[in-house]
């Protein structure tokens, strides 16, 4: 029963129910405690470290995860290992913890050559080549990034060859080899579609939202942007509608549309949920979008925003003609 809990609570996640997966794991985790089966309970913790961490609850994910590394330790069941030492590098990268995430990761690699993953070893490479990005060493993203995509390929795992191309595709629209990059986000979008996999197509067409409005193609990137938004609102996960507000946010602000841009700089700056990428780029643009409007005009902003929720603005941008 245990098992058959924890396989529902999975699928209902990749679907993006994370609220229906929760509740799933965390049932299958009572029972996994009841019984004693400490190999499960391990499983499960990792499981629902998974649902927060898609919900944008950082600490919740962050004591799941711990738990899990700590209980695999203890009993020396290596593949739960790995994947928990991955999950709780991901929370430290949010965080901003690079070098405690890079580690983690590092330490997800070696478990992973110990008991001959591939998997293990793609998604280990996957994450340190996160780390490079976000650390702007390019090169070494770049780098890490193809040799997971090699290892993915070989072994036809489609939804790790999605996050990947959509992570070398930034890592390229870095490198200012736009055209390159829109080419892994398209192959990435049609991985996740054929898989139905609704968080990584959600984060895809963010991307590539982006990366159309920087190849000067507005209608393309506000039809991915648009998509991306329904989507991410429909799964509930704050860390993908404030990556669909990002891209946003740059077409009303090539636009001149100051005032709609200063409402969503903020949120973009001020969330939890939002990475150190996107609260430094927010940061840096809003002095100096608000530097254009009047003082009259920013009290007014500065006091829509204090209720303004992120579902709220998301819905706002939905509703906009210019959006």
């Amino acid at each position: 029963e245990s098992r058959a809990l924890d396989i529902l609570g999975t699928t209902a996640m990749y679907r993006g129910d994370y609220a229906r997966a929760q509740s799933l794991h965390q049932r299958c985790l009572e029972r996994a405690q009841t019984i004693g089966n400490t190999h499960m309970v391990a499983v499960v913790l990792n499981n629902l470290g998974n649902d927060a961490y898609c919900l944008g609850h950082l600490d919740a994910a962050f004591e799941s995860y711990r738990q899990a590394v700590e209980l695999n330790r203890t009993t020396g069941y290596k593949p739960s290992l790995r994947t928990a030492l991955g999950n709780l590098g991901n929370v430290a990268l949010m965080l901003g913890k690079y070098s405690e995430a890079q580690e983690l990761y590092r330490e997800s690699l070696q478990v992973a050559r110990e008991i001959g993953t591939d998997h293990g070893m793609a998604h280990a490479l996957y994450q340190m080549g996160v780390v490079a990005f976000e650390q702007d060493d390019f090169e070494e993203a770049e780098r890490l990034h193809r040799e997971s995509l090699a290892i993915h390929r070989r072994t036809g795992e489609r939804r790790g060859q999605g996050l990947t191309l959509t992570a070398l595709g930034r890592v390229l629209q870095a490198r200012h080899q736009v055209e390159d990059a829109q080419r892994c986000y398209r192959e990435s979008e049609q991985l996740f579609r054929d898989i139905g996999e609704r968080w990584g197509l959600a984060d895809t067409l963010s991307t590539l939202g982006a990366a159309c409005l920087e190849l000067g193609d507005r209608r393309k990137g506000r039809e991915a942007l648009r998509e991306a938004l329904l989507l991410a609102l429909d799964i509930k996960v704050d860390r993908l509608m404030l990556e669909a507000c990002e891209g946003y946010g740059k077409l009303l602000d090539a636009l001149g549309e100051d005032a709609a841009c200063v409402r969503i700089f903020r949120m973009l700056a001020t969330h939890p949920a939002a990475g150190q990428r996107t609260k430094q780029y927010a940061t840096e643009r809003l002095p100096r979008v608000s530097a254009r409007l009047s003082k009259r005009e920013l009290e007014s902003i500065e006091e829509q925003c204090r209720t303004l929720t992120l579902d709220g603005l998301a819905k706002e941008i939905l509703a906009d003609d210019r959006c």
